[in-house]
């Protein structure tokens, strides 16, 4: 991944090291999956301590990704949604709040004695304690962001971010398309990010898609966050959006 390796460990077939990348010695991920007791869908952490200028934790090894899971092979649909919303349930009732969730995210293990998924939440790295304590402004994957999370409102940083996310991930289990695609726009590159104007006009666009869809957004959060809408509650730049029937 981005910010660490994971590798298998050969003396223990149950566990997996997670090595962070040279200097990055940050607790958070440890510090959060700290606060959650043991639960049978979200990955578990065993310890961790600091090595060589990294951070290395020992986790529950596991076989692929559900992004993976979702393209190559066959599995019960409602079964891996049941299993990943109670994991996302345990974290929550743990006070942590995910703010990642995103295929990528979520880790599958083929059990052969019961020949099903086994499905765990992991990568806590931009995990928040909930309250407003303990906030991580680490960017999110724009497709599974909810609209607070897409304006950078902290103070929304509660437990329907995390479902909105979870609910765009049944979407795509369900119907193998990602419900907001921001690839899909015309206009700007998901990855155009290297200024805040570009930054401003991806997000704009990511919300864009959500009207389509929805129709328009409250007034309440138009007013909090004029960067993004005018006076009249639509947002700059982009016109009048019409809703999908």
């Amino acid at each position: 991944g981005s910010y660490a390796v994971v590798w298998s460990v050969k003396s223990d077939s149950e566990k997996a090291l997670k090595i962070g990348r040279e200097d990055d010695l940050s607790d958070r991920e440890s510090r959060m999956l700290g606060k959650i007791s043991p639960h049978e869908n979200v990955i578990r952490l065993y310890e961790a301590f600091a090595w060589n200028r990294r951070t290395v934790m020992v986790v529950d090894v596991m076989d692929i990704d559900l992004f993976t899971l979702r393209r190559e092979y066959d599995f019960d649909r409602f079964d891996v949604c049941r299993q990943l919303v109670a994991g996302i349930g345990h974290i929550h009732s743990c006070g942590v709040i995910h703010c990642d969730i995103k295929p990528e995210n979520v880790l599958a293990r083929f059990d052969e004695a019961s020949k099903k998924w086994i499905i765990k939440l992991c990568d806590f790295g931009g995990a928040s304690a909930a309250g407003g304590t303990d906030i991580c402004d680490y960017g999110q994957t724009v497709a599974y962001r909810s609209p607070e999370m897409i304006v950078g409102d902290s103070k929304a940083i509660q437990p329907p971010v995390d479902m909105w996310s979870y609910a765009a991930i049944v979407f795509e289990i369900f119907t193998e398309n990602v419900l907001f695609d921001p690839y899909d726009s015309k206009y700007y590159s998901a990855r155009s990010t290297a200024s805040y104007e570009s930054s401003l006009r991806s997000n704009a666009e990511q919300l864009a898609l959500m009207e389509e869809l929805l129709g328009k957004f409250p007034k309440k959060f138009t007013k909090k966050h004029r960067e993004y809408f005018n006076a009249r509650g639509r947002i700059k730049n982009l016109g009048d959006i019409k809703k999908i029937n």
